[in-house]
């Protein structure tokens, strides 16, 4: 009998209970993960890439609903469990560390808490494990920042502070969320290479969430393009980004800002449609150069295939 993926997600569902209104932001993703790999979800803002990992994690807000399956190697993740024993190997880093860390807490502190609640550890055999988290993330004289504050860091420090904390609790899954984009471009390339370590020290699996298409080509095996809270194409990296199957997909690439000055960069026209009211059919039909009438009409159902595009009339076809 086959291993189950690490992570399976099969038909997730979010929408969140506004005021006067329902926002449907994820809508049926499926996808599995295996163990040692990364997947990529990458795309625009608002396409529900966030919504997806924070869904995973439960950690979404009282507001949200959410229906689908996640399970972790094979046994049901439920919403929340991720702060329970059932999740004690998942652990997320988020985009910005600074509202993501206690203010009013010390990084020795915020560390030795972790390890408490996640592996037991307490008093000299917590602070040693954490000075040890801190050195191995490279953080700068790691026992001497046990006693800092968030604020006396910089961004990439605070970045290396919450990797730390999710290596304290000994992640067979890491979920980050767009975790070198408020940093800058040395210090976000010193956190991916970190990053890229650190999964081949563990053997963990990751999910990265990114609007870069850069940044999911250097670290991702395979990518997941995100739009109006749907799977509109994945397949692996490189053979996505060489041959985009999807028109939104290829529109993505060729938005990308080259050295050449004579490349041509291509904007893609018009705006996300109103999740509060979501279009039938494609969902990228209205901003596709491609579109046909059966598009409005029709969409293809999403599967769990290894390479597969929700196009009618896709630029090639996506095959494995």
């Amino acid at each position: 009998m086959a291993e189950p993926p690490l992570l399976a997600v099969r038909n997730l569902r979010v929408r969140f209970r506004m005021r006067d209104r329902m926002v449907y932001a994820v809508n049926g993703v499926s996808f599995d993960v295996e163990r040692g790999h990364t997947l990529g979800l990458v795309g625009e803002s608002g396409s529900g890439k966030s919504a997806t990992l924070r869904a995973v994690a439960g950690l979404l807000p009282g507001t949200a609903e959410l229906t689908g399956d996640v399970r972790l190697a094979g046994a049901p993740l439920e919403p929340g469990a991720i702060l329970g024993s059932a999740g004690a190997h998942v652990a997320t880093v988020f985009q910005d560390p600074a509202t993501h860390l206690n203010p009013v807490q010390k990084i020795g502190d915020a560390l030795r808490e972790t390890l408490g609640v996640r592996r037991g550890l307490t008093g000299m055999a917590a602070t040693a494990e954490a000075v040890g988290l801190l050195e191995r993330v490279e953080l700068a004289q790691a026992r001497a920042r046990m006693s800092c504050y968030p604020h006396q860091l910089s961004g990439g420090m605070r970045q290396r502070v919450m990797i730390a904390l999710a290596l304290a609790c000994d992640p067979v899954m890491l979920l980050a969320d767009e975790p070198t984009t408020a940093l800058d471009v040395t210090t976000q390339r010193k956190v991916l290479v970190l990053l890229k370590r650190l999964q081949r020290e563990t053997g963990m699996a990751m999910v990265f969430v990114s609007h870069d298409l850069a940044v999911i080509a250097d670290v991702c095996d395979a990518a997941a393009v995100m739009y109006a809270g749907s799977i509109v194409e994945r397949g692996p990296t490189q053979a996505l980004l060489a041959a985009p199957a999807h028109p939104y997909s290829d529109g993505l690439i060729r938005s990308i800002p080259t050295l050449d000055p004579d490349a041509v960069v291509t904007a893609i026209g018009g705006a996300p449609p109103d999740m509060s009211a979501p279009p039938s059919g494609c969902p990228f039909a209205p901003r596709c150069p491609r579109c046909e009438p059966d598009c409005r009409v029709y969409s293809v159902r999403a599967d769990v295939s290894p390479r597969f595009a929700a196009c009618l009339h896709p630029l090639v076809k996506a095959t494995a």
